[in-house]
């Protein structure tokens, strides 16, 4: 008798520690609970209680899974097969990776349209076992390459390499945050996100001896520290400009340059002789490749973080353009085929281009002037050397460009021949096109070369 009243004050016990704890506790017990019968102990099986409540017994079961697995899976470092694992588990009643069974369930009803229920999961103590071993040597491993990249940093650091420095923090971080490293941890993804923050806000561009004319100008990168800022060595950045492309549109062009070690300052020299005459040059240091990585790695709120405290060195500029304030004298010559004189289709255009490039512009009507009158004449040809009819008709042309400084009587510049081809719904409008692209290519070589 006295054995009884003691079983069911244990009873009571237990089912009063239950429903005073979270719907989302999970026990671990040594032994198989007593109010559920028929469980045997097997020291090869783990069993763990999930106490839910809800208003029916599927209800009370999803929320018991959902409780489980994702505890399970943040016990063994497998948040990744969260969702598989629960499909299972609701579906097929079992996680086959771990022998994972619900082989009991204990429902009360409350009397309100409530209840509440005691699901008891078993899984295998070896499978668990070694998964546990696993993730133990997983994150030993895991914190062994953070500490070594994080020396590397430092060292880098001290050898003012602030770039390979931000490198071997940037993998620190993705392999910290993939590894839920605790967030008390000197390796933890947040102290690394500050010391990542504090590296790319301390970096900055210093530009000296820039010339207007040909954009010329040294450029270093420096730790904004102290009074005397150590210059960094072997850095990358990056130098964006807008530019014409052949067909004389605009775009922005991007030069991106290493600064080797041996070197405390880049001499830099714009590749692209079609930049805009007036413009800006923005200067930034090069993170591009590691903002990648973050964005691929699942990332991109860091990489924004990161990218938005990047600094940039804006430089506005006016160079003198070659043919500013000059007199220029325009000869457009269009021929048919056999070298039939058409009248020119594409002076207006022509004309708006290097008006644009500051020149007074004059047509060339063939009457006779005092060459003393220009500084420079300009001569466009172009021929259609080929005509197909058809459904869509193909006209072909070839032509060069020519440009004479008049002062000095002779040719600066004389293109190569070069060839467009264009269709049209008909052979006029092909004509037209054809034209039109010549146009636009022999205004891109006038840019480009001068």
């Amino acid at each position: 008798m006295k054995y009884k009243k003691l079983l069911a004050l244990l009873f009571a016990t237990f089912v009063l520690f239950s429903s005073c704890t979270s719907t989302n506790n999970m026990n671990y017990v040594s032994r198989s609970p007593y109010w559920i019968n028929g469980v045997s102990d097997s020291p090869s099986i783990l069993n763990y209680v999930i106490v839910v409540s809800g208003s029916d017994e599927q209800e009370l079961y999803t929320s018991a899974c959902n409780i489980f697995v994702t505890r399970f899976v943040i016990n063994l470092s497998l948040e990744a097969k969260s969702d598989e694992y629960l499909d299972s588990l609701i579906n097929t009643l079992n996680i086959p990776d771990f022998n994972v069974n619900n082989s009991k369930r204990y429902i009360i009803d409350n009397g309100d349209n409530s209840y509440k229920g005691y699901f008891l999961f078993t899984a295998s103590k070896a499978k668990v076992s070694n998964a546990t071993a696993t993730r133990l040597n997983l994150i030993s491993t895991t914190k062994a390459t953070l500490l070594k990249l994080i020396n590397q940093s430092n060292e880098n650091y001290r050898n003012n390499k602030d770039l390979k420095s931000f490198d071997n923090l940037v993998d620190a971080y993705i392999l910290s945050r993939n590894s839920n490293i605790s967030s008390s941890e000197t390796n933890s993804s947040t102290n690394l996100m500050n010391r990542l923050l504090k590296l790319v806000r301390n970096m900055t561009i210093s530009v000296a001896d820039f010339d207007q004319n040909n954009l010329n100008c040294s450029i270093s990168v420096a730790r904004k520290v102290g009074l005397f800022p150590p210059i960094i060595l072997d850095s990358n950045i990056k130098i964006s400009y807008s530019s014409y492309n052949p067909s004389s549109n605009p775009y922005l062009d991007v030069e991106k340059i290493n600064i080797p070690s041996k070197l405390t300052s880049f001499k830099f020299v714009p590749r692209n002789n079609s930049i805009y005459k007036k413009g800006v040059l923005l200067i930034e240091v090069d993170i591009d490749e590691n903002l990648t990585k973050l964005r691929n790695s699942g990332y991109s709120d860091t990489a924004s973080i990161l990218e938005k405290n990047n600094k940039c060195y804006v430089i506005s500029y006016k160079s003198n353009d070659f043919f500013a304030n000059k007199s220029i004298k325009l000869k457009v010559l269009e021929n048919d085929l056999n070298q039939i004189p058409l009248i020119p289709r594409s002076v207006n255009r022509i004309v708006d281009a290097l008006e644009s490039l500051g020149g007074t512009i004059t047509l060339d009507d063939n009457t006779i002037d005092n060459k003393s009158t220009y500084d420079y004449q300009i001569v466009i040809r172009n021929e259609i050397t080929d005509k197909v009819p058809g459904f869509k008709a193909v006209v072909r042309t070839a032509g060069s460009v020519e440009v004479n400084d008049l002062s000095k009587d002779m040719i600066i510049y004389n293109s190569e021949p070069f060839e467009c081809v264009a269709n049209g719904d008909d052979m006029e409008s092909a004509i037209n096109e054809v034209f039109d692209r010549f146009a636009l290519k022999s205004i891109f070589l006038i840019k480009e070369n001068f």
